[in-house]
């Protein structure tokens, strides 16, 4: 169960005209495909703004004041939205060592993807960037006893040759910046 969920308030039973009950949890099932489907859109939007917004302000500042005012940005809506209904306990973490431990690999790689958005054109560092599938495809066996099938390998050596068309090796994308992008996705 999604940790914050118990403190998210119940959706207010609605009827229609026939009396039948329309609240969310009783709506068919195609209603909710259709609500995740458009859920998902709006996420990789909004991940698609923020990263044009990103390359567009190390053009300007630092790498390291962008990613500071990214992650301000999130605490205000943080503080906004759940502390009035949560306070103190939102805070309080089960497994506090895991939970830096995220942080620290999240920030490592907002901070490359930044580099990599200051020092690459954005489709170049978004396509090298998406090699973050690949890798979880090649440790989800190893490390989580997932089964993969050979579809699954055959379209992660397809992916990986697009990423190899993309970087050129030899070609004239920026050495640092692809570092920096491979990096990120390594996080």
């Amino acid at each position: 169960m999604w940790p914050l969920a118990k403190f998210i308030d119940k959706p207010i039973v609605s009827l229609n005209a026939d009396n039948r009950d329309t609240s969310p949890d009783k709506l068919s099932p195609n209603f909710s495909t259709c609500l995740g489907a458009v859920l998902i859109a709006l996420a990789v939007l909004g991940f698609t703004i923020m990263d044009a917004v990103t390359k567009h302000l190390t053009t300007s500042y630092p790498v390291s004041v962008v990613m500071a005012a990214r992650y301000a940005f999130g605490l205000i809506i943080l503080l906004v939205l759940f502390v009035p209904k949560i306070g103190a306990e939102l805070w309080a973490a089960k497994q506090p060592g895991l939970q830096l431990l995220r942080g620290l690999i999240l920030s490592c790689g907002s901070f490359n993807a930044g580099w990599a958005f200051k020092l690459l054109p954005l489709a170049e560092a978004m396509a090298i960037i998406f090699l973050t599938p690949l890798i979880v495809l090649v440790f989800a066996r190893p490390l989580l006893g997932e089964r993969v099938t050979r579809l699954g390998w055959a379209l992660t050596i397809l992916g990986f040759l697009g990423v190899l068309v993309v970087m050129r090796p030899g070609g004239d994308l920026n050495s640092w910046g692809v570092v920096f992008a491979s990096l990120c996705a390594l996080c």
